[in-house]
């Protein structure tokens, strides 16, 4: 490869870094970020089930309110029917 080739090599990777550069510094004013550490999928997968299950967890805890006051005012509605007669 000849002195000017590699020149002009070098000056159409330098264009496209710098392009690179454009793009990165872009998503970053939208607000995006990269990550210093990879995160591996498994450890993705392992977040998204936890947050499935304390979610799934939330909503057997409602759950269980809603029956035990269900269960309260039945047996109100009972002990007061009951002192009625």
């Amino acid at each position: 490869m000849s002195q000017e080739e590699c020149h002009n090599e070098i000056v159409e990777l330098k264009e496209q870094l710098d392009a690179l550069r454009r793009i990165l510094e872009e998503s970053q004013r939208q607000g995006w970020t990269l990550r210093k550490k990879v995160v591996k999928r498994s450890k993705l997968q392992r977040r998204l089930q936890q947050r499935q299950v304390k979610s799934l967890v939330e909503e057997l805890r409602e759950a269980e309110l809603e029956m035990e006051e269900a269960i309260c005012k039945q047996e109100q509605g009972e002990i007061l029917g009951e002192g009625e007669d």
